[in-house]
């Protein structure tokens, strides 16, 4: 299982972090792209199940939707996106 952080991409769940407080907004997409798409391939990630709310519910949810499904396409990795409740 990996997080995806709106500044350092993909990290693991035992990742020891500072605090920082940095929302993903559509402008950062283009930049962290290229980040994540080599971290898909640095974690040898060859399917990506996406858990996340609803995008169109929660509109600050849709540039990390954006990014993982760029970074995904980019590397030819399968993305499958689920809901939570």
């Amino acid at each position: 299982m990996l997080i995806l952080s709106g500044l350092l991409g993909l990290i693991g769940p035992d990742t020891l972090l500072r605090y920082y407080d940095k929302l993903l907004l559509p402008q950062d997409v283009g930049e962290m792209v290229d980040v994540v798409a080599h971290q898909l391939l640095w974690f040898k990630v060859d399917s990506v199940e996406y858990v996340t709310k609803d995008i169109w519910t929660d509109v600050g949810l849709k540039p990390y939707h954006d990014l993982l499904a760029a970074a995904c396409k980019r590397e030819q990795v399968k993305m499958v996106v689920t809901g939570t409740p």
